[in-house]
């Protein structure tokens, strides 16, 4: 895992732990939410490939990439093709 994911990973403080409950893609949103809500990841920040977050916490990246979607949809996250995904 490279060190940018590994600090944001950190930062974010997310764990899949498999009993948890609810589907683990609102999981992973509520964590990006409240990291957002808290100062952990301030506006513009850029958040990791939706292929290099999943690699580094262990889930699919369609659990990574609804899970981006859904903050999208609230207007948390805006997301560039080519560009990325970023805290707005």
């Amino acid at each position: 895992m490279s060190d940018p994911i590994k600090r944001f990973v950190e930062r974010l403080a997310f764990r899949a732990a498999p009993d948890a409950g609810g589907p683990v893609y609102g999981r992973l949103a509520d964590g990006l939410r409240a990291a957002i809500a808290d100062g952990r990841l301030p506006v513009g920040t850029r958040l990791p490939s939706e292929r290099a977050l999943a690699l580094a916490l262990g889930l699919s990246r369609t659990t990574v990439t609804s899970a981006y979607q859904a903050l999208m949809g609230d207007g948390l996250l805006r997301g560039h093709v080519g560009r990325g995904t970023e805290v707005v």
